[in-house]
């Protein structure tokens, strides 16, 4: 017994608790998700992703950070805005700091992003390494 009278219990063989995470199963799946975790880690960094978004549509990377809404610019940081928060899993605030805008801005810019992978879905292949 412990101090507070109640009965100790022996512990569980296994390393959790059923009435709290589910059952073994569960378990493993989270289990394996966690090691595969590298694997599913964003393939390519926010710059390297300016970079390949930039080379696409031959826009300057440096124009990206300028307050501009010339031909090209804005919708090239859309697309990166898109890709590297919704499909890189960055944050909106690393993605802001790359290129320039708060994490708001880069919200929108993203949505206006999507629509434009939406109609190009080739662009997806930017992410990749």
């Amino acid at each position: 017994m412990t101090s507070s009278g109640r009965r100790r219990t022996k512990l569980p063989e296994e390393p959790y608790d059923d009435r709290i995470l589910g059952n073994g199963e569960f378990i493993e799946v989270l289990r394996a998700r966690k090691e595969q975790a590298p694997e599913m880690a964003p393939r390519i960094d926010i710059p390297e992703l300016i970079g390949k978004v930039c080379s696409r549509f031959a826009v300057d990377p440096a124009k990206l950070r300028l307050k501009t809404r010339a031909a090209g610019v804005a919708e090239v940081r859309s697309i990166v805005c898109y890709l590297a928060v919704r499909h890189l899993g960055e944050s909106g605030v690393a993605v802001g700091r790359q290129l320039g805008l708060g994490r708001s801005g880069v919200s929108v810019a993203a949505a206006r992003g999507e629509q434009m992978v939406k109609k190009d879905p080739a662009l997806r292949t930017l992410i990749d390494k």
